[in-house]
């Protein structure tokens, strides 16, 4: 298995032969400007087909249809989403029957690693399975936050299956 940033790096060095388009959908208003600059100095020949950072508000309508065509007109290859696990899982969901490319991957805080606004945990923790632990030592909250969601989304689980089910009369 792969992490994030691992399998977008993969892919960017793999798709280079392939003529592969990358966009790339999600991170700060700097983010995606800032990774595009880092995986083409990486990968010479990388083919970026746009990017776009979203606004931390509610995109609806007209704004949101806009935004789609856009990527579709694009033509890429690969969509990549980093808003965040459940963010971009929801986002991914909503969108996957109109948007074109062959394949949409969620990769998170990816954006974040190979832009360099965020620092990844050292190998050895990366080996270990440990980098979640390296990141709720640097970045708490937004982990806490992560986990929070999880656990509740559990929960309603856990009650819905021990709900019984209407009695016959």
């Amino acid at each position: 298995m792969l992490h994030g940033p691992d399998l977008m790096s993969e892919a960017c060095r793999f798709g280079i032969d392939k003529g592969w388009r990358h966009y790339f959908y999600g991170g700060k208003a700097e983010v995606p400007s800032l990774l595009c600059d880092n995986l083409v100095q990486k990968f010479r020949g990388l083919a970026i087909a746009g990017t776009y950072s979203p606004p931390f508000r509610s995109v609806g309508g007209l704004e949101d249809a806009s935004v789609v065509q856009q990527i579709n007109d694009a033509k890429p290859d690969i969509i990549w989403v980093g808003l965040g696990l459940l963010k971009q899982s929801r986002w991914i969901e909503d969108h996957r029957n109109v948007l074109e490319a062959p394949m949409i991957i969620g990769v998170g805080a990816a954006f974040d690693f190979l832009a360099g606004t965020i620092r990844r945990a050292p190998e050895i923790f990366q080996k270990l399975g440990l980098e979640w632990f390296y990141r709720l030592c640097f970045e708490p909250r937004m982990l806490v936050r992560n986990w929070m969601s999880l656990v509740i989304a559990l929960e309603l689980v856990f009650q819905m299956g021990s709900l019984e089910a209407p009695r016959q009369r």
